[in-house]
């Protein structure tokens, strides 16, 4: 399904800290969680810097380079 979704060319680019492949496609840092059907963006966190997966990509148009978020953590912490 995920494969099917984004219809591009993609890359392996590196593997992500719990072990899943990144996935390269247009720019966009891209990941697969076991059992999920959609990739999800990988997006760097702009309090703590650490790398993240976002909401599921469902499909190409949503497929950005560069996202400005909060992880969940740094969201708890929030002043």
């Amino acid at each position: 399904m995920a494969w099917r979704t984004l219809g591009r060319r993609v890359r392996v680019a590196a593997e992500a800290t719990n072990g899943n492949p990144v996935i390269v496609v247009d720019g966009a840092r891209l990941v697969l969680p076991p059992g999920a059907r959609h990739f999800r963006q990988l997006v760097t966190c702009t309090r703590c810097g650490e790398d993240f997966a976002s909401a599921p990509v469902l499909n190409a148009g949503q497929l950005t380079r560069e996202l400005s978020q909060v992880c969940g953590r740094c969201m708890v912490n929030l002043p």
